[in-house]
């Protein structure tokens, strides 16, 4: 490489250099700034490997977290864990020819998350009929939930009275 063409590719990189200054200075300057520009270019490869990587973990963590969510008793979940399992179940799937239910009308929330008889999360919502295998139905029939009672169901928290009522009513009853 001539004096020209040393100065040319520092001009390329935008490295100030005194145009006076011999091959040989040019030339050290040259690799240096080459070796500035791999080591930078090494440096963010690893860098967007980590990144790729840190992102891989957390997909996976979330689907280890929901499963491991999942395998745990309801009672023993913090409200955000509640919350992230909520959003993860799927709605029932009816069966044809199952048995019609639907979520006891007293109910506080619009949706419920219930097990079903194959132990898996799923989501039922008030006000609306489903069709329930009779595996499901004999797992879920004697579910029982705590409500207000009718005499103190405007009241708050500490003023209220609570009784239990089943959490599936037959839609033909």
């Amino acid at each position: 490489m001539n004096k020209d063409e040393i100065k040319a590719k520092l001009d390329e990189l935008e490295v100030e250099y005194d145009p006076n200054s011999t091959k040989d200075v040019l030339k050290a300057l040259l690799d240096e700034q080459e070796s500035k520009n791999e080591t930078q270019t090494n440096l963010l490869d690893v860098v967007n490997k980590a990144v790729v990587k840190e992102e891989e973990k957390d997909e996976t963590q979330q689907d280890d977290t929901i499963e491991v969510l999942k395998s745990r008793p309801y009672g023993t979940l913090t409200r955000g864990q509640r919350e992230l399992l909520r959003q993860n179940s799927p709605e029932y799937a009816n069966v044809d020819g199952g048995i019609d239910v639907v979520l006891n009308g007293r109910l506080a929330t619009e949706k419920r998350l219930v097990k079903d008889a194959d132990n898996n999360w799923v989501s039922l919502f008030k006000n609306k009929t489903y069709s329930l295998s009779e595996k499901d139905y004999n797992s879920l029939k004697d579910a029982q939930v705590r409500v207000k009672t009718e005499a103190t169901k405007d009241k708050c928290c500490g003023s209220a009275e609570y009784e239990s009522v089943p959490l599936l009513v037959k839609a033909d009853a």
